[in-house]
């Protein structure tokens, strides 16, 4: 695989990224605007579309750094535990923190996370494009 190929497998799994991430993070704000006052408990959940959705955007991330690690001169197992044990430990806070957070926020915080989304899928996108460098 020539890196020429590689650099475009890289670009297309940003733009698909970005895509998944946008649509999500559009889809939760309109969800913030809505006037719909009748809080179901059912709202609580993911519907099972936005499920594959996240599940799809997680995997071509993963897979994204999955490429990258082959090029490295790293432990391949060694990061990917420490990848791991931290993404679980700030997954973790972000579910208690959430929902302490949720009574306060309320239905500001769909609309606060779907411009999270959206930032998180543009920067990704951007940063494999090479208009702006890691940070």
């Amino acid at each position: 695989m020539s890196v020429f190929e590689i650099i475009l497998i890289s670009i297309g799994l940003a733009m698909d990224a970005f895509g998944l991430l946008g649509y999500l993070g559009i889809a939760m704000i309109r969800e913030g605007l809505s006037d719909d006052d009748d809080e179901d408990d059912d709202k609580q959940f993911l519907g099972a579309w936005e499920m594959i959705m996240l599940s799809v955007a997680t995997g071509l991330d993963a897979m994204a750094v999955g490429l990258t690690f082959a090029f490295l001169p790293i432990n391949v197992w060694e990061a990917s535990t420490m990848i791991g044990v931290i993404t679980f430990g700030i997954s973790l806070i972000g579910v208690y923190l959430g929902k302490f957070m949720g009574q306060f926020v309320g239905k500001y915080a769909d609309i606060l996370g779907g411009g999270v989304l959206i930032l998180i899928g543009t920067k990704i996108l951007l940063q494999h494009l090479g208009i702006i460098g890691e940070f």
